[in-house]
């Protein structure tokens, strides 16, 4: 169920829930750019799973043009414990991540 895309003309392409997309990137793009890229099409991916989970979750359809009461408590709940838990998580990743880093220096050195 496709309830929200996210267009991204500059780079010519269309994001939604089951389609992240992969960006053409320029042959002469520096690091960063990709790097930034890379980072937007990950966060555009985890949004676009947030609301789909979050609109399943809370929505009792399309009753009404406006949520009811019941539906936006839910979803304020929903969308706020899937953020502490990416949020959560990403902590995990990037500490794991630095250890990791800091083993290979230690080991290159050695």
């Amino acid at each position: 169920c496709e309830v929200f895309s996210m267009n991204f003309g500059s780079f010519g392409r269309s994001t939604g829930f089951g389609n992240p997309g992969n960006m053409a990137f320029p042959s002469n793009s520096s690091p960063n750019v990709a790097a930034a890229a890379h980072e937007m099409d990950m966060m555009t991916t985890m949004f676009n799973k947030m609301a789909s989970s979050c609109f399943v979750k809370c929505s009792s359809g399309y009753k009404e043009s406006d949520l009811t009461k019941a539906e936006s408590i839910c979803i304020d709940r929903c969308v706020a414990k899937y953020m502490r838990v990416h949020l959560q998580v990403s902590s995990k990743m990037w500490k794991k991540m630095a250890e990791e880093k800091e083993e290979q220096l230690q080991q290159a050195t050695s």
